[in-house]
């Protein structure tokens, strides 16, 4: 079983954070309270349209790949022990080559990318700032 990445506990304590936020802000609006208007600067609203929220938010996507590595093939001539050290220092090298590509090539989260998020009174704005490419 592949040991978890540090990074997978940070996310879970931020989707922690983010679920208490969430049902603070239910308890609030089911309690009665309201929204408070806030200011979107760069996010053009309808007339009569209010923003109640603007979040800064983080965009990844988990799947997995294909991964391609070089395999180490020296020609090593002398005496038997350097060939046999040549030889397995190149066994060595390659299985570690082909360890850290199946590592690489599992499910993972991938792709993070900043995204902003405002949610006016009659629809939902998400903009990101994802660069596409290679």
């Amino acid at each position: 079983m592949p040991h978890p990445h540090p990074a997978d506990d940070h996310l879970r304590a931020l989707h922690q954070q983010g679920w208490e936020a969430a049902c603070s802000l239910h308890r609030h609006l089911a309690n009665g309270g309201e929204l408070a208007p806030i200011a979107t600067p760069g996010v053009l609203l309808e007339p009569g349209e209010t923003a109640y929220g603007d979040v800064a938010a983080h965009y990844a996507r988990f799947y997995a790949t294909n991964v391609t590595y070089n395999e180490r093939s020296g020609f090593y001539f002398g005496s038997p022990l350097f060939v046999a050290a040549g030889l397995v220092g190149d066994a060595v090298a390659n299985s570690t080559a082909r360890s850290r590509a199946q590592a690489m090539a599992q499910a993972q989260w991938r792709d993070f990318s900043p995204a902003a998020r405002s949610s006016p009174t009659a629809a939902c704005c998400c903009t990101s700032r994802r660069r596409t490419g290679g």
